[in-house]
């Protein structure tokens, strides 16, 4: 009896300090769990979730730690090893309090040639936490073999029942691309452009000029003027552009990151389901990881992408704005410019062109009139010249016709008279009609001013 209570005491005592353990290792436990199934759940969010439905999540690359199994149990003769502790524990003698071990283990807590064996009592276990409902825990203690029982004992039964040690080694990695929806951004650009124009117009005038008295002249002409003009002009411009939000990243994890993720150090022994669990969950984590930096990634180039896109529209916009103004504005300048200079030249060519056609019709006109001056002169000598010779002949006439009749009437005979000078013709014809040349023709003032340059 003494011997079933001490059994008794102990078994209650080893159950505190595994509760007590066991409640701080359910607790990492869940807490890891949760951040892989959390990770779980995000990727199919962002995959196919109704609030990302664009977003797309690609894994390029992933590579897990690698698990080896070692040739060696991991606990010692009279020992098991307790999957959930992660550690090798002392079997129990009779009596002692096996039922509350999970259930896995029941076959392994008591010692050689003894079997754990419900009690028979109401079951007053609960298990909490993670194992709640599925530790299998029941009141049963350690009590003697029988036949039926066909129980093991010795290095038999430590090999039938040992669990082989693993090893975790290398990386887990992954690569993973993410696209997220297009990032849109915008901006505004000022910018300044200078241009310069030329401008040729033509321009026709008239002008007019006196000839006096009372003439006038009209001429007319056409040239042409070019100008320049420089004009500087700045406009604004605001552009709104989108990008493709997509990145790469690759996320690693040691082996030893893995196993203190999981609360262990790198000394810890692991058994194959533990290290399989661990390089499992360092997988999630790695994806994970490698997700939400991709998805960093991707929101940040795709906004400078979007932004640079931006910014460099409206920069070209805003330049092509300002340098159609600036060239507009130097037309319009250059324009008015060069037509006001061609009307100016216009003008002044058609009124020198009048000026010297009106001086040539003044020459030509004092150069009519004085011929016509020099023709009356030249006339009027040539009369009075015919009128002495006329008056010469008819004193000669005389003369002889006086001579003739003194002779007659004193009918001497004819002297020898010696000859004189040939008589000589007159210039004008006797028949002709004498006309007064001794007065000459009086020139009208108005005659005269036309004459005049």
């Amino acid at each position: 009896m003494a011997r079933g209570t001490r059994s008794v005491l102990f078994a209650g005592a080893l159950v505190l300090v595994w509760q007590s353990q066991g409640a701080r290792l359910r607790a990492r436990h869940e807490s890891i769990e949760g951040e892989v199934e959390a990770s779980h759940v995000r990727r199919a969010t962002d995959a196919s979730g109704p609030a990302n439905a664009t977003t797309a999540l690609e894994v390029l690359e992933n590579k897990s730690l690698t698990v080896r199994e070692v040739k060696e149990c991991l606990c010692h003769v009279g020992e098991f090893w307790h999957s959930r502790l992660n550690k090798c524990i002392k079997q129990g003698g009779w009596g002692y309090e096996c039922g509350f071990f999970p259930r896995e283990h029941h076959d392994r807590v008591c010692k050689d040639g003894l079997v754990c064996k419900p009690i028979g009592n109401k079951d007053t276990y609960i298990s909490h936490g993670m194992y709640r409902g599925t530790a299998g825990s029941i009141p049963a203690t350690c009590v003697d073999c029988t036949p039926e029982d066909k129980c093991q004992t010795g290095e038999e039964r430590h090999r039938e029942d040992c669990l082989m040690e693993s090893k975790l080694s290398g990386e887990a990695c992954a690569t993973v691309r993410v696209v997220l929806p297009p990032a849109r951004a915008s901006a505004t650009a000022t910018r300044s452009h200078t241009a310069q124009v030329n401008v040729t117009k033509e321009a026709s005038a008239n002008a007019t000029a006196e000839v006096p008295p009372d003439g006038q002249i009209i001429a007319n002409a056409t040239v042409t003027h070019e100008a320049s003009a420089e004009r500087t002009e700045e406009s604004s411009h605001t552009a709104a552009r989108e990008a493709e939000a997509a990145a790469e990243a690759t996320e690693c994890m040691t082996a030893a990151e893995a196993m203190r993720m999981f609360g262990h150090g790198e000394q810890q022994r692991l058994h194959v389901d533990l290290a399989a669990e661990i390089a499992s969950a360092a997988d999630a984590k790695v994806l994970e990881l490698a997700s939400e930096e991709a998805k960093k990634l991707a929101a940040e180039k795709g906004l400078l992408d979007a932004q640079e896109a931006a910014n460099k529209t409206a920069g070209a916009k805003a330049l092509e704005k300002a340098r159609s103004k600036a060239e507009a504005a130097a037309q319009e300048a250059a324009a008015q410019e060069a037509e006001a200079g061609a009307r100016k030249k216009a003008q002044e060519a058609a009124q020198k062109s009048a000026e010297e056609k009106a001086k040539e019709a003044a020459a030509k006109a004092k150069e009519s009139t004085t011929q016509t001056v020099t023709t009356a002169s030249t006339t009027q000598a040539v009369t009075t010249d015919s009128t002495t010779q006329a008056a010469t002949t008819a004193t000669t006439a005389s003369t002889t016709q006086a001579a003739a009749a003194a002779s007659t009437s004193q009918a001497p005979a004819p002297p020898q008279v010696p000859p004189g000078p040939p008589v000589l013709e007159p210039l004008v014809s006797p028949q002709a009609p004498v006309e007064d040349k001794n007065t000459y023709r009086k020139i009208s003032d108005e005659d005269f001013e036309a004459t005049r340059p």
